[in-house]
Order: structure tokens, then C-alpha cells, then sequence
């Protein structure tokens, strides 16, 4: 095939000379043909370097939309939205939890008063102690509050659920004043000074259990909220993705059919056009 395209080059060549030879009359030998052609194959380099650079450049406008578009999907909008999906439902447990345990201490808080409000549960109930039972679950609420800070849950909250964990619940409780994490911590306070401190009175044991009551639906509502934010936030973040996916689409729609459409066809007619000089050439000469 390489031989027959040399062989081909050379008969166009030796014709072209024949032509303007024969037909021209022009001495192709001659210095003065010499100097007209290396400033005519001058020009032709810097024509084809000029079109080399257009063509590229079309080549480089579209790596660089698609190399975009790859890198912003790939390696920012797919990876965020894994991470919500994973984070989620460890939001939602951490609130499930945290509920738990607060009933939890508060069961075994009462278990601490019982003997001085005239009644226990383990006369009727296999509990275990109850003050080691206070500090365990203390401990893991501890670590609750810590997770739900440190886990970068935010991306999954809006602004008001953050305000309730940690500014103000607008709750009739003052101890809610300050968000729910600050009350969860005064009611963990507060049981720890019933089991191994100063037990409450019964005038005092009552709006003890109305503060624990009002906690506990606090962190049910924030619950709800969590639920009905994160599962927002993850659906504006996969309409992103699609949007993004359709302006891709869209662009490389566009830029092909008004754009290269247009370039390559021109290009392909002008090759058509070139193809047929070779012809034209011979025919002169026979």
C-alpha cells in the first residue's frame, strides 16, 4: 500500500512538472522556478501549520468540556453523593440512639430515687445496679453527641436543624434555650447528681420528669426533621447530577451539528475537490 501511494506521488509529480513545462511553457530547472517554488512551498508549510493549530484547537475545545465534565461528576458530585447515601442512615441511628439512652438513663435514674420516694423497681424487675447502669449509658451518650459532631453530619442538615442542636429550640423549657445537645447534657448532669449525689424530693422529682419528657420529644422532632432534610438534600444533589448530565449532553449536541458538523464537511468537500486535480492533470497531458 506505501509503495503504491510513493508510485502514485511520483506519476503526480512528474505530471505536474510535464504540465507547466508542456503547457506553460515554464522552465521548471531554471533558478528563477526554483526561488518561485521554495517561496510557494514556504507559504504552504505556514498554511498547514495554521490549519494543524485550528484543527487542534477544535480537538482541545472538546477534550476540555468532556475532561470538565468527567472530573466535576467523577471526582466531586458522585463521591459527595455517595457520602450523604452513607452518612444518612448513621444520622438517623445517632438520633434513634440517643432517644434510647435517654430513656435508658432516665429509668435508671429513677431507679436511684426509688428508695427515697417510697417505692423500687427491683423488688419487681431484675435490674442490674442502677448507678453502674448510669455511668455506662453516660458514657455512651457521651460519645452519641461526640459523633454527631465530628461525622460532618452537616451536609445533611439545613440550617434550622442545626439551630435546634445547637443555639435554641424556642421550647417553653429554659434548659432547651440553648439546643438540644446542651439540654441532653443538663439532663445527663442532673441524673448524676440523683444517683451519686443529692437525691430529689417529690416536689422536685416531677419537673424533673416533665425536662426529661420535653428532651426526649425535642430530639423526636429533630428527628423527623433530620429524616425529611437529608432525604431533600440528597435529592437536590442527584437533580445536580442530572442537570449537569443534560447541560453536558446539550453542549456536545450543539457544538457537533453547529460546530465540527459544519468544519468536517467543508473539510471533506475540499478533499473531494482536490481529488479530482490528479485527474485533470493527466487528462491535460494525454
Amino acid at each position: 500500500m506505501l509503495n503504491k501511494a510513493q508510485v502514485s506521488m511520483a506519476k503526480l509529480k512528474a505530471s505536474s512538472i510535464d504540465r507547466l513545462m508542456v503547457v506553460h511553457g515554464i522552465d521548471y530547472n531554471s533558478e528563477t522556478t526554483s526561488a518561485e517554488y521554495m517561496k510557494i512551498s514556504s507559504h504552504i508549510r505556514s498554511i498547514k501549520s495554521h490549519l494543524y493549530l485550528k484543527f487542534m484547537w477544535k480537538i482541545l475545545i472538546f477534550f476540555t468540556i468532556a475532561a470538565s465534565y468527567y472530573f466535576l461528576i467523577y471526582f466531586y458530585m458522585y463521591p459527595r453523593c455517595e457520602n450523604m447515601m452513607i452518612k444518612r442512615p448513621k444520622l438517623l441511628n445517632n438520633y434513634n440512639s440517643k432517644r434510647v439512652l435517654i430513656s435508658r438513663l432516665n429509668i435508671f435514674g429513677r431507679e436511684c430515687m426509688s428508695p427515697y420516694m417510697g417505692y423500687n423497681f427491683k423488688d419487681s424487675y431484675d435490674f442490674p445496679n442502677a448507678k453502674t447502669m448510669v455511668d455506662k449509658t453516660y458514657e455512651y451518650l457521651v460519645q452519641n453527641i461526640k459523633e454527631l459532631k465530628e461525622d460532618n453530619f452537616s451536609i445533611l442538615m439545613s440550617q434550622k436543624l442545626k439551630d435546634r442542636i445547637y443555639k435554641s429550640t424556642n421550647s417553653s423549657f429554659a434548659m432547651l434555650d440553648y439546643g438540644s445537645d446542651a439540654s441532653v447534657i443538663n439532663i445527663i448532669e442532673e441524673i448524676h447528681v440523683i444517683c451519686f449525689k443529692t437525691p430529689m424530693t417529690g416536689t422536685e422529682y416531677y419537673p424533673y420528669i416533665a425536662r426529661v419528657n420535653a428532651v426526649q420529644d425535642e430530639i423526636l422532632a429533630e428527628f423527623k426533621l433530620a429524616d425529611h432534610d437529608s432525604k431533600n438534600i440528597i435529592n437536590d444533589q442527584l437533580t445536580q447530577i442530572m442537570n449537569t448530565t443534560i447541560v453536558y449532553s446539550v453542549a456536545v449536541l450543539v457544538l457537533f451539528f453547529f460546530y465540527y458538523w459544519p468544519y468536517f464537511n467543508n473539510q471533506r468537500k475540499q478533499f473531494d475537490r482536490f481529488s479530482v486535480l490528479p485527474t485533470i492533470l493527466m487528462m491535460d497531458l494525454e
